[in-house]
C-alpha cells in the first residue's frame, strides 16, 4: 500500500541469521512494488556511476528477462504452473517503520524511494516491460519478443500478487557498499546477469577505477567505440573493450604478469606494494602515450573487421604487460611508449594473418586459415601474446 511518498507492506518479520538484519516477507501487487524499486549501482563509467541497466541490453542477459515475461504471460493466459515471482529489496538511507500486529506479524512503512532491488531484476524488468513503463538505459534500446496487446491480460500483470522480501537493519541502515557486496553474492550464486562490478561505495572508491575511469577520457577511446560495463564482448556488441579489460591492462602496466584483478579490487600489487593514487600518477604518462598512439593507428582496422584480435581481451592485456617490460628500462615520460604504441599498432590483426605463426601462442585452425589459441588458457594466450609484441620492440 502506498500513500503519497510513503510505502506499507504488512508480513512476517524473520531475524536474518543472528545478524541485526531482518526481513519482511509479504505479498504485493506487482505494480505497487516496480512502481517503487531502484536499481544498484554496478560501477564508473569515465565520471558517471552507473546502474545494472546499463548491462541488461546486453543479449546475454536480456534473454533472462524475456524468458521471465513468456512465463508471466503462461501463468495468466494458461494457466501453467510457474516458479514464484520473487523480488527481495533493501532499504537504504532510511530507518523504517515496524510495527508489530501479532507475533512476527508485522506492517513496515518507509520512503518509497529508499528501496534497492538486489535479487529479481529479471522479474521486475519483465513485468515493467510488458506494463509499458520507461526504463532508464533500457526504453528505445530493447524490446520484449512478446507483446501485450489484451487489455484484460494487461490488468492481471497489474495485479499479480508478487512475493516480496524487505530487507533492513534494526540498529543501522545499509549503506551503499552493504548493498553492492550483496548483490555480487547473490548474483554469483544464482541470478548469473553478466556484468562487471566496480564495487562503487560512496567515498570508498578503489584507486584502480578512478584511474581507470579518467583513462577513458584521456585517451579518447569513445572516439573509437563504447566502452562496455560487461565482463566481456559479444557478438551483438557496439563496444570495442570494457571497462575489467582496461582495468585488467592497467594491472597488467603496473604489476606484471602475476597481477590479478580480483573481486574485491586487489589493495596489493604481487611484489608488495600498495595499490595507491601515487603509483597510478607514476605510469599514467607512459599508458596514455602507449594508449594514444596504439589506438590512433587501429583505428581503420577496429572499423572493418569486428572479428580481429583487436576485440580479443588477451591482445589488451598483453599491451599492458607490454608497457610494463617497456617500464623496465624507460622513464614513463619517454617517448618510446609513444613509438611502441605505433609499431604494435601497424600490425595486421586479422585472425588469418600469416605473421600471427612467429607467435607461439597461437596455432592454425582445422581449416588451416585462422589463427586460434594454441595455449588452452586466456592467461598463457595473454602472456605468449606479450612476448611476441615485446620480441618485436628489437626489429
Amino acid at each position: 500500500m502506498r500513500k503519497s511518498n510513503l510505502t506499507t507492506f504488512k508480513g512476517i518479520n524473520i531475524q536474518e541469521g543472528f545478524s541485526d538484519v531482518w526481513s519482511v516477507h509479504c505479498v504485493a501487487r506487482a505494480l505497487d512494488i516496480v512502481n517503487i524499486l531502484s536499481f544498484p549501482e554496478l560501477g564508473i563509467d569515465s565520471s558517471e556511476v552507473c546502474s545494472i541497466l546499463s548491462v541488461m541490453t546486453r543479449q546475454t542477459n536480456w534473454s533472462g528477462v524475456e524468458l521471465k515475461a513468456r512465463a508471466i504471460i503462461n501463468l495468466i493466459e494458461s494457466g501453467s504452473i510457474e516458479p514464484s515471482i520473487h523480488i527481495v529489496g533493501v532499504l537504504h538511507d532510511c530507518s523504517p517503520q515496524v510495527k508489530i500486529i501479532s507475533d512476527d506479524y508485522v506492517s513496515i512503512s518507509f520512503p518509497s524511494n529508499k528501496i534497492i532491488i538486489v535479487e529479481g531484476i529479471q522479474n521486475a524488468l519483465a513485468i515493467m516491460s510488458l506494463m509499458g513503463l520507461p526504463i532508464p538505459s533500457i526504453t528505445g534500446k530493447k524490446t520484449l519478443s512478446t507483446v501485450v496487446k489484451n487489455t484484460d491480460t494487461l490488468d492481471k500483470i497489474k495485479d499479480l500478487k508478487l512475493l516480496v522480501s524487505v530487507l533492513y537493519k534494526s540498529d543501522s541502515t545499509f549503506q551503499q557498499e552493504d548493498i553492492v557486496n550483496l548483490f555480487n553474492k547473490i548474483n554469483n550464486a544464482s541470478a548469473k546477469i553478466n556484468y562487471v562490478s566496480l564495487g562503487i561505495t560512496g567515498d570508498k572508491i578503489h584507486p584502480l577505477q578512478v584511474f581507470v575511469g579518467k583513462l577513458i577520457d584521456k585517451i579518447e577511446i569513445k572516439h573509437y567505440g563504447e566502452v562496455s560495463l560487461a565482463q566481456r564482448l559479444s557478438k551483438n556488441d557496439d563496444c570495442i573493450t570494457t571497462v575489467s579489460t582496461l582495468m585488467a591492462l592497467t594491472l597488467c602496466a603496473i604489476g606484471g604478469k602475476s597481477a590479478r584483478l580480483t573481486n574485491p579490487l586487489p589493495n596489493k600489487l604481487p611484489d608488495k606494494r600498495i595499490i595507491n593514487e601515487e603509483i597510478f600518477q607514476i605510469v599514467e604518462p607512459a599508458i596514455t602515450s602507449f594508449m594514444h598512439s596504439w589506438l590512433k593507428t587501429i583505428e581503420p582496422c577496429l572499423k572493418s573487421n569486428v572479428n580481429s584480435f583487436l576485440y580479443s581481451t588477451q591482445v589488451w592485456q598483453a599491451i599492458g604487460l607490454v608497457i610494463h617490460f617497456l617500464l623496465k628500462d624507460h622513464d614513463p615520460s619517454s617517448e618510446i611508449f609513444h613509438e611502441a604504441g605505433i609499431k604494435i599498432g601497424k600490425l595486421n590483426y586479422d585472425k588469418s594473418s600469416m605473421h600471427w605463426s612467429q607467435c607461439k601462442a597461437l596455432k592454425l585452425d582445422i581449416s588451416g586459415s585462422h589463427y586460434i589459441n594454441a595455449t588452452g588458457g586466456g592467461r598463457t594466450l595473454r602472456d605468449g601474446m606479450a612476448q611476441y609484441f615485446i620480441s618485436l620492440m628489437s626489429l
